[in-house]
């Protein structure tokens, strides 16, 4: 991945005591990448906001999140492992 710029950040505390830092575009807001800061299974991972990429053809759905929020027209999909809620609640 190649990032050209500087994102600003933002960080909000869930209900679970994680951290979530999110980084968006400092000229536009679109938002780019999102990181857990604790708990422990969840450091280091990134992700990455498919709409930021400019050929996202190569995306693999692998997971549907926000299984407790999902909208009646949009649910998570059936067969791919989901995540009850967001980490902040």
């Amino acid at each position: 991945m190649h990032l050209e710029g500087t994102l600003k950040y933002y960080s909000v505390v869930g209900t679970s005591g994680a951290s979530v830092e999110r980084g968006f575009c400092e000229n536009c807001g679109s938002p780019v990448i999102s990181a857990v800061v604790g708990p422990a299974e969840w450091e280091g991972i990134k992700f990455i906001k498919a709409g930021s990429l400019d050929d996202s053809s190569w995306i693999i759905v692998g997971t549907s999140i926000w299984k407790s929020t999902a909208k009646h027209w949009s649910p998570a999909e059936a067969g791919l492992t989901t995540f009850e809620y967001n980490l902040e609640g």
